[in-house]
């Protein structure tokens, strides 16, 4: 897979400080408040555990799928 790689936007490091950053501010705002965490499947499934594993407070998490209308559609 790597061989298919053209060049790497962001680091793994990078991107592990970002979801660190934004977890923090979750923190911040609603750590008194038990969040739901929804999860737009199936892209954003790695994110959203790197994201929860960062949060030290009760949140839940929830799942949603989602498809476009198609071609053509506006």
């Amino acid at each position: 897979m790597k061989n298919n790689i053209d060049r790497i936007l962001l680091a793994k490091e990078e991107i592990a400080e970002k979801v660190k950053d934004l977890a923090n501010q979750i923190k911040n705002e609603y750590s008194d408040k038990k969040p739901i965490i929804l999860c737009i499947l199936k892209g954003s499934l790695i994110f959203t555990a790197d994201l929860v594993r960062e949060l030290d407070f009760p949140c839940t998490i929830d799942f949603m799928q989602v498809s476009s209308y198609g071609a053509g559609t506006e």
